[in-house]
């Protein structure tokens, strides 16, 4: 082995001190050595000098670190030793505080990394910040051990505690920056993307993300801001923010350029590639990750240079999108390389390839959002003319289609014409039914007048006549008033006009009896006699009928027709009409007084089931109300009218 590295000197002169160069380095496979057995190695000088600072990439074995530092005798300050990356599961550092460097008893342990309690460290800091007691003019020996499943690097520094504020300051203010910023345009490129309905959108702006989560949990800032629960989200933001990365990337790639269509063998390529970034995801809080992440490495490091020379040979330089395009890809082939290297131990740890991710991400956020804003102007100027192309289509089709309107204009005209001589026909041929019809309805009655005198002494053959005339009559009344709906185009108007409302309901049902002698219709009135109705006689005599003919229509044959007259407080009176049911309708009692509806004992009889229809349509022209119901087997039809009650003229005293 080489001689060990010479010892680190501090001086007054500066305020920090860097440990390249000056670390000596162990393997320990198992993982199960202490300080005891570490000394006794470095004392038959097992360790060997680094040329600079730890990087092993991904290994599962333990590394033990030493360095030796002496602080001058002219140096008052307070040192601390500085470490990072944070995302190192376990370090043991053991300080030497006695005088002889070979007992393990003259050490004193501090234990610390991302899979301990942040409180049991001595600062909550976004770095491994360590105090060293020291005195001047005397020597120290430090050993670390580190044990992670992330890469195995190391860096450090000796630095005062002016440096150390400095450097905080200078690391808050930078990584703060990146984070944020990349945070803030990822959300704003997923908006830009549901928008824009922009698949190239949406993965850049979830790559941005997961660079934004893992950088947070990187770069230390977890036990800064969630010092009780730091140790539990590290390994998942640090190594699943990675994975997300892969993934995002993969499918940017896809899309930019349109493997699924153009390069197959890629399109499958990165198929396995984000597969296995999908796999790493869920195993990066176990064993797995550093062994399923080593696998990724090599698959991530060839993609983009293959990605970039196929985009090249696409590229055209009079496109500015492609050319920002272009230079994204070369940007990120760089970057994403040099990173990868440095995760795989490849090339060494600086400050250049440390960040090497970020500055790269940096530089594509900004290249990528112009290159993607010149797509944008692209495709408007596209729009554009297509907008022009079609504005002159749509001016010759709406020529054309202005000429088939003025032809169906005439076809209209003509069909218009045709359609208003139609009717000049119908209304004609209604004063002709009119007029043909009223005739001999009115010889009928004049006739049946002169036998109704004639007749006057025997008593039956003058009942057989009224029932004629009755008929007669009624059927008079329902053409007058099919004919006066007709003309209104089927409205129900009435002709209202103050009658008496007992005397004009006794007529109804004394005309009623004499149509339909055959049933017994009894009529319970028990109104008072000075109440008037502000109702179409016709309209309610049709009413009264239909209620009627309906208790008739449904009833057992012989049965009674019972109804009653009451009169209520509220200025309303109500006409109940009772009549027995063979059996009930198993439809709802409210859907039978829709128009077209018949109850299921209806079968036998003739109707279209327009009665109730009818009736509740008259009911509601006069303010009324009609209510169905049934009671075992009894059915009940209640109409409510509002009546006015006129005043008797007191007598005059003699």
């Amino acid at each position: 082995m080489s001689d060990h590295p010479s010892t680190l000197e501090l001086h007054p002169e500066l305020s920090s001190y860097t440990l390249y160069g000056y670390l000596q380095q162990l393997s320990d496979p198992s993982g199960e050595k202490d300080l005891r057995q570490i000394l006794s190695d470095f004392n038959h000088q097992k360790f060997s000098p680094i040329p600079g600072f730890l990087n092993l990439g991904y290994t599962q074995s333990a590394s033990w670190i030493s360095f030796r530092f002496r602080v001058s005798e002219q140096s008052p300050e307070r040192y601390f030793l500085w470490l990072s990356p944070y995302i190192l599961n376990f370090i043991d550092i053991y300080v030497q505080t006695g005088p002889d460097e070979q007992n393990p008893d003259h050490y004193l342990h501090h234990a610390t990394g991302d899979h301990r309690e942040t409180r049991n460290q001595p600062y909550e800091h976004s770095r491994y910040l360590l105090p060293l007691q020291t005195e001047p003019g005397k020597s120290y020996r430090v050993f670390i051990r580190t044990q992670t499943t992330s890469t195995h690097a190391l860096r450090g520094w000796i630095r005062t505690e002016t440096d150390v504020i400095n450097q905080s300051n200078a690391n808050l203010i930078w990584f703060t920056a990146f984070v944020a910023g990349s945070a803030i345009l990822g959300l704003i490129g997923l908006l830009q993307a549901i928008r824009l309905q922009s698949s190239v959108q949406f993965w850049y702006g979830c790559y941005l993300l997961s660079q934004s989560c893992s950088q947070m949990a990187i770069q230390g800032f977890l036990p800064v801001l969630f010092p009780d629960i730091a140790h539990q989200l590290s390994d998942w933001m640090a190594g699943g923010g990675t994975a997300v990365s892969y993934f995002s990337m993969a499918f940017i790639i896809m899309h930019i350029l349109n493997t699924g269509r153009d390069h197959r063998w890629l399109h499958c390529y990165l198929i396995v590639m984000s597969a296995l970034a999908g796999i790493t995801f869920f195993l990066s809080t176990t064993s797995w990750y550093g062994p399923m992440l080593s696998v990724l490495l090599p698959v991530g490091i060839v993609v983009l240079p293959v990605a970039t020379a196929l985009y090249f040979r696409k590229f055209s330089w009079s496109s500015r999108s492609q050319r920002l395009f272009l230079f994204f890809f070369l940007i990120c082939t760089l970057g994403v390389t040099t990173h990868l290297l440095r995760l795989a131990g490849i090339i060494p740890v600086n400050h250049l390839t440390y960040s090497a991710m970020m500055i790269n991400t940096m530089i594509h956020m900004i290249l990528l959002n112009m290159a993607l804003s010149e797509k944008l102007l692209d495709a408007e100027q596209e729009a554009r003319h297509a907008a022009e192309i079609s504005e002159n289509r749509a001016v010759a089709i709406a020529k054309e289609m202005t000429r088939e309107l003025m032809q169906s204009k005439e076809h209209l005209e003509a069909a218009l014409s045709k359609e208003q001589q139609a009717l000049k026909e119908q209304s004609r041929f209604l004063d002709m039914i009119s007029h043909e019809y009223r005739t001999p309805l009115a010889i009928i009655r004049t006739n049946l007048d002169i036998l109704d005198l004639k007749l006057e002494t025997e008593n039956n053959s003058q009942n057989n006549l009224k029932a004629i005339f009755t008929a007669t009559k009624r059927l008079q009344e329902i053409f007058d008033t099919q004919l006066r709906k007709g003309q209104v185009s089927y409205q129900i108007i009435p002709e209202k006009q103050k009658i008496d409302a007992g005397q004009t309901i006794e007529d109804i049902f004394d005309d009623a009896r004499s149509l339909w002698s055959d049933h017994d219709i009894s009529l319970s009135n028990n109104i008072q006699s000075n109440m008037q109705l502000n109702a179409d006689p016709a309209l309610l005599k049709t009413l009264i009928f239909n209620l009627l003919d309906n208790a008739m229509k449904y009833s057992p044959a012989n049965s009674q027709i019972d109804c009653y007259l009451d009169s209520f407080p509220d200025s309303h009176l109500q006409l109940t009409v009772y009549n027995p049911v063979s059996q009930i309708a198993p439809i709802a009692l409210d859907q039978l007084c829709d128009k077209y509806v018949r109850g299921s004992n209806s079968a036998g009889s003739s109707g279209l089931g327009l009665g109730l229809y009818l009736v509740k349509r008259i009911a509601q022209v006069h303010d009324g109300l009609l209510k169905i119901s049934v009671n075992e087997d009894t059915f009940c039809a209640a109409l409510t009218l509002p009546v006015h009650t006129t005043m008797t003229p007191a007598r005059s005293p003699l």
